[in-house]
């Protein structure tokens, strides 16, 4: 089986910013850039390079930034964007406008590149510490608690039933 690069075009506002993706992304393997631009250009860019994904820099959140997302996802419907933001406030109006994956701006390259592929096959990817900024405020999630622990885990196991002949007849599981 053939595998193609996936084709990724990097947005964002400031020039800097894109040269840094840009860095971030040409390390990854089986990851290729067809184009970077400002937020302004990016939704026809984005209809004549026709990438596998966005990479788009959504800063802290700023309304251009979130704006430039609602464009390339109306431009192009289903073209999965990964936005990277620094902040939290930004993740419900990221994923609201159109983006498939938020992540911070400080994400490493492989988690990146991981959330870049699931986006391309329809995932949503979100930070585990921006989850909680989706929850209604009784289901948020408290770092500190803790799943309850198996409690069957303290009983002893009920001996098979099998082993001592007492599956009825008609048969039993398996």
């Amino acid at each position: 089986m053939i595998m193609t690069d996936l084709r990724v075009l990097i947005v964002a506002t400031n020039p800097l910013a894109r040269g840094g993706l840009a860095v971030l992304v040409e390390g990854m393997p089986g990851v290729k850039i067809v184009g970077a631009t400002g937020v302004a250009e990016a939704a026809s860019l984005a209809g004549q390079l026709l990438p596998d994904a966005v990479l788009l820099d959504a800063g802290d959140g700023e309304a251009e930034e979130l704006d430039a997302i609602a464009r390339l996802a109306t431009a192009q419907p289903g073209l999965p964007i990964v936005a990277l933001a620094s902040e939290h406030g930004a993740v419900p109006q990221a994923l609201t406008f159109g983006a498939s994956a938020l992540l911070p701006a400080a994400v490493d390259g492989e988690t990146l590149a991981a959330a870049l592929r699931a986006s391309a096959r329809g995932l949503v990817s979100i930070a585990r510490a921006d989850l909680s900024a989706l929850l209604p405020q009784e289901e948020r999630i408290e770092p500190e608690l803790r799943a309850p622990a198996d409690e069957s885990a303290d009983r002893p196991a009920a001996p098979d039933q099998r082993a001592h002949g007492q599956v009825p007849r008609g048969g039993g599981p398996g």
